[in-house]
C-alpha cells in the first residue's frame, strides 16, 4: 500500500528530525549507541521522544576539570588518583581515619 502525500510528509519529517537528534547527541559527546536509540525513539514516537530529548539536552553538561596529578609530599612523585601510600617511597599519605574509616 503506497503512502499518500500527508503520510509521506510525516515519515520524511520524522526521519529528518531523528537524523538531527542523532547528530546533535553525538556532537554533545553522548555515546553513539545512546544517540542511535534517541534517534530511533524520535523517529517512532516523535511527539514523545523529541520533547524528552530537548528537555534533557537543555541541562548543562557536566564540565570535567582536567585532573592535575598530585605529588607525594615526601619524594615529589606524581600520584594517580588519591592513594593512601606513595607507590615510590611507601610513605603514608592519608591518616588512619581516611584509610580505615575509624581510629585504632
Amino acid at each position: 500500500m503506497p503512502l499518500n502525500e500527508a503520510q509521506f510528509f510525516g515519515v520524511a519529517l520524522a526521519a529528518i528530525v531523528a537524523i538531527w537528534v542523532i547528530f546533535d547527541a553525538m556532537r554533545r559527546k553522548i555515546p553513539s549507541s545512546n544517540a542511535l536509540l534517541w534517534g530511533l525513539g524520535v523517529f517512532l514516537l516523535l511527539i514523545v521522544f523529541l520533547p524528552m530529548y530537548l528537555v534533557l539536552r537543555s541541562q548543562p553538561l557536566k564540565a570535567q576539570a582536567p585532573s592535575t596529578p598530585s605529588l607525594c609530599q615526601y619524594c615529589g612523585t606524581a600520584l594517580d588518583g588519591s592513594p593512601a601510600y606513595c607507590p615510590h617511597c611507601s610513605k603514608q599519605l592519608k591518616g588512619a581515619v581516611e584509610i580505615h574509616g575509624k581510629l585504632n
